[in-house]
């Protein structure tokens, strides 16, 4: 069964564009929730963001993309949660809230000035 994300508001510094997409998953949900996956790149260069921290707003949960900009946050709770994007200095480059609800949510997000 495919993923849904809706977007459902955005959070933003000057120039931020996010864009979200649902796809379907073949993996299943870990006994906290769901795999929240995807890539982050830069809106000016469209070249993947290496190194920045995503994480989400409420809890202690996080990760660094990789040097493809690849993301995977895991056990995802399903509803509404916000993931928040912090460059390598520290400091936060944007957020977005999304709706989770299904086995992975896919996104590919750009982020302004990069």
């Amino acid at each position: 069964m495919p993923a849904i994300i809706s977007r459902s508001g955005v959070v933003a510094l000057a120039a931020l564009a996010l864009v979200l997409t649902s796809c379907g998953g073949s993996g299943s949900s870990g006994p906290g929730g769901y795999p929240v996956i995807g890539t982050l790149t830069g809106k000016a260069s469209g070249q993947p963001i290496a190194g920045c921290k995503v994480g989400l707003k409420v809890g202690s949960q996080s990760t660094v993309t990789s040097s493809s900009g690849t993301f995977t946050l895991t056990n995802v709770a399903s509803g509404s949660e916000t993931l928040v994007f912090t460059d390598a200095g520290g400091t936060q480059i944007g957020s977005y809230a999304i709706d989770v609800y299904g086995v992975t949510a896919c996104g590919d997000i750009s982020v302004g000035s990069y």
